[in-house]
């Protein structure tokens, strides 16, 4: 149980870490301005991308802590990833590397995002 606490506290910090990260290279990164002026929704998106990408990440690929993570439904996180053209995939497999990560459920997770990706395509 102890193993589990630290994990997810973990992986908190992480997340917490790549959405600083995030914001501060969205503050500091210099907009590409045209003579039209910033693509506002291009911005927007690249944000949120972001930010989809490090609560997976955090998450392990797991959809539903992703989104608790970033305080949404889990159905909102699904149509912007969707929306977005992200997958939950390379998070997964990342999680089978990552000690303390029960294999089976990683396992599992990885043929559930295969089977949709098939699907997709």
């Amino acid at each position: 149980m102890a193993a589990l606490v630290t994990e997810l506290s973990r992986q908190i910090q992480q997340l917490k870490s790549d959405l600083a990260a995030s914001h501060e290279q969205i503050s500091s990164e210099e907009v590409q301005l045209t003579t039209r002026g910033i693509d506002f929704y291009r911005e927007v998106e690249r944000f949120e991308i972001g930010l989809i990408r490090s609560a997976l990440r955090a998450a392990h690929g797991n959809q539903t802590q992703a989104a608790k993570h970033l305080r949404i439904n889990p159905t909102t996180l699904n149509a912007k990833m969707k929306h977005y053209g992200v997958n939950s995939l390379p998070w997964i497999r990342e999680a089978k590397t990552v000690k303390g990560v029960d294999q089976n459920h990683a396992a599992r997770f990885v043929a559930t995002g295969l089977r949709k990706e098939k699907v997709t395509k």
